[in-house]
């Protein structure tokens, strides 16, 4: 979804947006086990191993008895969220925050969030797509290493075991690290590798890294798995995934979810998510709660709550009348959401 505001290097009060920072849906259609059918890394990447990797945090230290539900939000403050908490019947658990590489992250930031922060990090600078600075190429040969430990030094410090969103929705054509200029999938999944063991080698274990694919809708024809950087350094599977006309989240996911079903079994969190008004909008989210309790794979989700023109072009937000208000608590009950 394209974001309006950005994170300066100087930013010292709430993390907010940088540049763009996920995709719109309407724009046109620890310790692990590597996977075996998933894509060998590229020849030459520096790859860590299920030997090497010594990993902090584990999974189940940011989930709940539950799906969690988490939020994106303009205003990430606590009186903020416990608007969201009255409002809702249940507190999120998740605050998805963004930031560019070159706008860095501190821990302070991080530990003012009122829930479990997940960073959606991305590798790029003043929103250029074709930008030769941020290739896949540059993060694999080191030109950004520096400014990778800078953030991996504040996660560290940060101390709690937080979720990182590294280089989403790289199965579109509207990022430097997608399928753009002479990037490769090949060379995604080195880049994926190279930065991990940059933040193994500077002690920020207590990352989970969320690897989160644009659902198959309006991205490229390439198979997802081409993309997955394997088992071994991979946490949660995440989705960017908005409702459109679609009657029901099914209709929604399917097809990205068969895909995904068929390479890697690790827990999903939908990364991104919203309706956009029409008249499917109330039934879709009134079955959203049934249909989570039928996919317990799903282990949280995190819903778009920016307004239209501050962040987002549609209303994809669940209170934007008192009936879709209603539907969206109801799914909260129905889907035995972790409050």
């Amino acid at each position: 979804m394209r974001r309006a505001t950005i994170l300066g290097v100087a930013a010292v009060a709430a993390i907010t947006l940088a540049g763009l920072a996920g995709r719109e849906a309407e724009r046109p259609a620890s310790g692990h086990a590597q996977n075996p059918g998933t894509p060998a890394p590229a020849s030459g990447a520096a790859s860590p191993s299920p030997e090497t990797r010594t990993a902090a945090a584990r999974p189940e230290d940011v989930l709940r008895n539950g799906p969690v539900f988490g939020v994106n939000t303009l205003h990430t403050d606590p009186a903020s969220i416990e608007t969201i908490a009255t409002a809702t019947g249940c507190r999120p658990g998740w605050v998805e925050v963004f930031s560019a590489v070159t706008g860095g992250v501190s821990a302070a930031q991080l530990a003012a969030l009122p829930g479990v922060p997940l960073l959606a990090l991305e590798p790029w600078q003043d929103g250029k797509v074709n930008d030769p600075r941020w290739t896949l190429a540059s993060t694999i040969n080191g030109a950004h290493d520096a400014e990778y430990r800078r953030i991996a030094a504040e996660i560290r410090a940060y101390g709690k075991p937080l979720l990182l969103r590294f280089a989403h929705e790289m199965n579109g054509a509207w990022y430097p690290w997608g399928p753009v200029g002479k990037n490769t999938p090949a060379q995604y999944r080195e880049a994926w590798r190279h930065v991990v063991r940059l933040f193994d080698e500077a002690g920020a274990t207590n990352a989970l890294w969320v690897w989160s694919p644009n659902i198959v809708r309006g991205a490229v024809r390439t198979p997802i798995r081409e993309f997955y950087p394997g088992d071994d350094v991979v946490d949660f599977v995440g989705l960017t995934g908005y409702g459109e006309f679609e009657a029901n989240p099914d209709a929604t996911y399917k097809s990205t979810l068969d895909q995904l079903d068929s390479f890697t079994s690790k827990p999903l969190i939908l990364t991104e998510v919203g309706v956009r008004p029409s008249k499917a909008k109330t039934g879709w989210l009134t079955a959203f709660g049934p249909w989570l309790r039928a996919h317990p794979r799903i282990a949280g989700f995190v819903w778009s709550m920016r307004p239209p023109g501050q962040g987002s072009r549609y209303d994809w937000r669940y209170d934007d009348s008192p009936a879709n208000l209603a539907a969206f608590t109801g799914s909260l009950r129905k889907a035995g959401a972790a409050c």
